[in-house]
């Protein structure tokens, strides 16, 4: 019986010791991680907007460096979700449209469950980003249809709703549009409603389609069939 007790005393003190080497080697052991993160727009005035950013950089590759057994804790119980873009816009009498620069920093990790409580970001890559911000401005433009066939829309098709639509975007854009065009439709009878090309720069269309009446000359019917 106390053979027993005593191999059983070994075997627990055995287990206790490796336990307790295991983590005083992981409390003095670094650890890297490495995340890839989706890089979310800063957060502009209302009448500012973002109109270009650099190319591939709409995600970073931050890398995390800790030591300690809360750095495993950190991985299962925490999560980085995105890196936040914290640029902001000082002085706002700037010539625009204007190239902003930034670098990340580990203020703009953002985490799904608080921030890691060992593990912290050492190192971003690419180190920032470059984005071009306009202002933006309202304005109504006329809308022309883009047909899909080889005769000019203007012979059979006629805009039966709102010929103007209310459209707000970046100076820079709006200033260079005439007009704005339909997706291409195809000659067809009775009414249609066709869906308006959203230019790249523009936030807001209203109404984003018109409808459209068919109303071709006889000649243009025939050479349609």
């Amino acid at each position: 019986m106390q053979l027993r007790s005593l191999a059983t005393f070994q075997w627990s003190l055995a287990v206790f010791l490796s336990v307790f080497l295991w983590v005083v080697s992981i409390e003095e052991r670094n650890f890297t991680v490495r995340r890839d993160l989706p890089v979310t727009g800063p957060s502009l005035p209302s009448d500012f907007i973002v109109l270009h950013q650099s190319e591939g950089e709409d995600t970073v590759t931050v890398t995390f460096r800790g030591n300690g057994i809360e750095v495993l804790i950190d991985q299962l119980a925490r999560r980085p979700e995105a890196v936040r873009l914290s640029i902001t816009i000082a002085d706002q009498s700037l010539e625009f449209p204007v190239s902003l620069s930034s670098d990340f920093t580990a203020e703009d990790v953002v985490y799904s469950d608080g921030s890691y409580s060992r593990l912290a970001p050492e190192s971003f890559t690419p180190a920032g980003v470059t984005l071009t911000v306009d202002r933006t401005v309202g304005r109504n433009l006329p809308v022309a249809v883009r047909t899909a066939s080889g005769i000019p829309e203007r012979y059979y098709w006629r805009v039966s709703s709102l010929e103007e639509v209310e459209v707000r975007g970046a100076v820079s854009v709006l200033e260079n549009l005439d007009s704005l065009v339909t997706q291409p439709v195809h000659p067809d009878s009775g009414r249609i409603t066709a869906s308006i090309v959203r230019p790249e720069g523009v936030i807001h269309m209203s109404p984003s389609s018109i409808a459209l009446e068919l109303v071709p000359p006889v000649d243009v019917i025939s050479r349609i069939r």
